[in-house]
């Protein structure tokens, strides 16, 4: 008994640092994704041979023949949860994908595609099914988690009590991946269409989303609409892509670079590098003398 409070005591903690671990990684790292789900591959054998109502598949995915978790997509599914918590993307994507080749077309699905995608580095299949997934979103429903496409969980004696029946990923998420990708790919079009969708109940509220909406502004040369998205970024809680500094530097840019005020422009520059931002400190040399 007080062996299995130590192993119930040890799995809790490594969740919670998973958890937190995953909080601090800017969008697109590769160095965790936390895990909803875990699946049984060490334990998998011994828990089919001691239940003979279970079954193990070639990659040693245990579950109960004649439920929901025999059809190959939602097992393929479940095995990409597992390796996308493991930050094995490429195995987490041929899996999805391998989902995706049977028909199925759920959001839940074209979320994890995207965001595997997008954490692979590969940012054209990212936008491809992030904006298949973003556009099946209703606003209204924006703040609930997508529920994995299965309830039953992985059919093991250890993990059953524990299983999780929902994600813990939510429509939001899906919206502030697209973004992100379509950051990184340069499609300022696309980023700016999406966020004027998802502007009201998501991106003005989010200080890395409106800084991104104002660089894509910027890139378009729409200088007043991109100062008044970091204006409202400005008061906004910091996150681990954008904080101040960034929000400074770029409205400082756009006014002495773009607008051709350095006398309002250089003050931000100078706040950003008070603060340690190095890229304020070199665009403070080219623009304000």
């Amino acid at each position: 008994m007080l062996r299995f409070f130590w192993w119930i005591l040890g799995a809790g903690l490594a969740w919670i640092a998973s958890v937190l671990v995953v909080m601090a990684q800017p969008a697109g790292s590769t160095a965790t994704v936390r895990p909803d789900h875990t699946m049984p591959l060490a334990e998998g054998r011994a828990a089919a041979d001691a239940n003979p109502k279970l079954t193990q598949d070639a990659d040693g995915f245990v579950f109960e023949p004649g439920t929901e978790m025999a059809r190959m997509d939602l097992r393929e599914i479940a095995k990409g949860d597992y390796y996308l918590s493991k930050s094995q993307f490429d195995q987490a994507y041929a899996c999805y994908l391998t989902a995706f080749e049977t028909g199925n077309r759920s959001i839940y699905l074209l979320a994890q595609l995207g965001i595997s995608a997008e954490v692979r580095g590969d940012k054209d299949a990212a936008l491809r099914y992030l904006a298949q997934a973003a556009g099946r979103l209703k606003l209204a429903l924006l703040d609930e988690p997508i529920a994995a496409p299965y309830l039953r969980g992985y059919e093991t004696p250890t993990l059953r009590a524990a299983r999780k029946p929902v994600t813990l990923r939510t429509g939001r998420s899906v919206v502030y991946y697209q973004m992100v990708a379509q950051a990184e790919a340069a499609d300022h079009a696309g980023l700016v269409a999406t966020a004027t969708r998802f502007y009201e109940p998501l991106v003005r509220h989010d200080k890395e989303l409106l800084c991104l909406l104002a660089q894509a502004y910027r890139a378009q040369g729409q200088f007043r609409k991109a100062l008044a998205q970091l204006d409202a970024a400005l008061p906004l809680p910091n996150t681990p892509r954008a904080d101040n500094r960034l929000v400074y530097r770029l409205k400082g840019l756009l006014l002495a670079a773009n607008l051709h005020q350095p006398d309002e422009g250089c003050p931000y520059l100078t706040k950003a590098a008070a603060l340690g931002d190095a890229p304020s400190v070199e665009e403070k040399a080219v623009y304000c003398k």
